[in-house]
């Protein structure tokens, strides 16, 4: 089983698209059961708040399937939980890095999207755009995945 967690500042536009668009990938392929996929917040702003709606509308547009979500926040002592823990931008890569330092665990974090970040639709208003970037990164996440397994 491999556990992967996507997490942004909020948990309720990039990394819970990140995760159901990466689980539909993955149901794809037939894999489901190889992979256990969530996001998470690495702010308590937005803890308990469900999808964002023009993220929820963007994964109907692009009929990703997507169900009920309520976002919360990452904590260190859930790290371990993960074997694969990809963030979106500078900002959610140096706070968790806070968290991996406390918590003294030596885990995988890298960006979504190998080549750039992704802008936080929330402030751009560009859903569309997050979309395809989330999308293009999950699909070479799990490729890569896949050819390491």
């Amino acid at each position: 089983m491999i556990r992967i967690l996507f997490v942004c500042h909020g948990n309720i536009c990039r990394s819970v698209m990140a995760e159901w668009i990466f689980k539909d990938l993955v149901s794809q392929k037939g894999l489901l059961n190889d992979f256990e996929i969530d996001s998470a917040a690495l702010s308590s702003e937005e803890t308990g708040n469900s999808i964002y709606p023009p993220a929820a509308a963007v994964l109907r547009k692009h009929h990703i399937p997507f169900g009920e979500h309520y976002a919360w926040r990452l904590r260190a002592d859930q790290l371990s939980n993960y074997d694969h823990i990809y963030y979106m931008d500078e900002e959610n890569e140096y706070l968790l890095e806070r968290l991996v330092h406390s918590s003294k665990l030596p885990l995988f974090i890298e960006p979504l999207l190998e080549h750039g970040q992704i802008a936080d639709p929330w402030y751009t208003r560009s859903f569309e755009k997050a979309f395809s970037q989330i999308e293009q990164g999950c699909k070479e996440r799990l490729d890569q995945l896949i050819a390491s397994e």
